[in-house]
């Protein structure tokens, strides 16, 4: 089963579709405005605005899985009620086929308003200022998302630097552009994160999950792709393998042998900014049965924007790992995105993940996963 191209949305940038019908707001507010700001609840005009814009979305299931997260896990004041309410049209827009992951998921958006909300009065008069500056709701949601994901990486000042260097670049491009090269799925044979050594499948997957969460990790592996390992990508994937007991070696090298390294001490390091924290779990030694029980909290997890890494095993000493990225329905049937760090996505059906047969090469079978904790 073949993804669609990004080509096949339902609604283009270039639509009449604006964005969200947020309440007009008055220009960027400085330092001092901001330091005075009542932090009101959001009143329940509001609130029915934020629905209008579920019921509105290309995939309503999505931004609502937005919007419950938010208004449950946060307390919304109605200094942000603009910020939700592009974030919960972002979880709807879907990236290629109906019901899809959307510009910026549930989980990217609810750390985009944790960190907004716990900003300095001059930093969020500096944040307000790059956001009012945005041209479209599809820029502002993608900054939003950088903010979430590096709000505590860098110095305030930094901070405000990196997000206008950003802002530059994406600046006046459209919905399409913005979901090809600020996330990480390859879904249009993009190779900003593929892999480049022969063992460095777990560096690749744990660098393309650290580049799902951060916009501006992804915009410069997506500006860098020549394959091969003086790119930005096998660099990084040297840098890692190396540092986790890996041996790097490229595709074509027959004088040595690659050596592979633990994923959970990847996936440490390429999420570390985003407090994210993985946990694993043995898939092959659950029955079948409790398998498939567990593919009900896995697609709760990954409908609010968890990517899952998982690795597939032939039982002497070859495997591959991958990351999970998606789960949809395909005529009534739920099936799972799955993106193989060589190049590409393929979907997966439930009786394949239960039987821990995802197609991940030749006598592989799944036998681990990797999820946030």
């Amino acid at each position: 089963m073949n993804a669609a191209s990004v080509g096949q949305r339902k609604v283009l940038a270039g639509d009449s579709i604006a964005g969200p019908p947020v309440p007009a707001t008055s220009s960027a507010p400085t330092a001092a405005t901001v330091d005075v700001l009542e932090k009101k609840p959001l009143p329940p005009e509001k609130l029915g605005m934020l629905q209008t814009i579920v019921e509105r979305a290309n995939a309503p299931q999505r931004s609502q899985i937005a919007l419950d997260m938010f208004t449950s896990s946060l307390e919304l004041t109605d200094d942000l009620a603009k910020h939700v309410g592009v974030l919960v049209w972002a979880a709807g827009t879907t990236r290629d086929l109906p019901d899809t992951e959307g510009l910026v998921p549930p989980a990217s958006g609810y750390l985009a308003l944790k960190a907004v909300a716990a900003m300095t009065p001059p930093l969020r008069a500096e944040v307000e200022r790059i956001l009012a500056a945005a041209e479209s709701p599809g820029e502002r949601a993608v900054i939003l998302k950088a903010i979430g994901a590096n709000g505590a990486n860098y110095e305030p000042k930094k901070l405000i630097a990196a997000l206008e260097a950003f802002a530059a670049v994406i600046r006046g491009r459209d919905l399409l552009w913005l979901i090809r090269e600020t996330t990480a799925y390859d879904i249009e044979g993009d190779i900003g994160e593929r892999q480049a050594f022969t063992t460095s499948c777990g560096p690749t997957v744990a660098i393309t999950l650290g580049a799902e969460a951060d916009p501006m990790l992804d915009l410069k592996l997506e500006m860098d792709q020549q394959r091969g390992n003086a790119s930005l990508a096998a660099t990084m994937q040297r840098e890692m393998l190396e540092k986790n007991g890996g041996v790097a070696v490229a595709y074509g090298d027959r004088s040595r042998q690659g050596e592979a390294a633990p994923i959970g001490d990847l996936l440490s390091q390429a999420v570390m900014h985003s407090g994210i924290s993985y946990t694993g779990m043995s898939w092959a030694d659950l029955p079948a049965e409790r398998r498939t029980q567990l593919l009900d909290e896995l697609e709760t997890m990954v409908r609010r924007g968890a990517d899952i890494a998982l690795l597939s095993h032939d039982g002497i000493g070859g495997g591959h790992y991958e990351a999970l990225v998606d789960c949809s329905k395909v005529q009534g049937k739920r099936v799972w995105r799955i993106q193989d760090p060589e190049g590409g996505t393929r979907w997966v059906s439930d009786k394949s993940m239960a039987s821990a047969d995802i197609n991940a090469g030749p006598g592989l079978s799944l036998t681990t996963i990797w999820f946030p904790a």
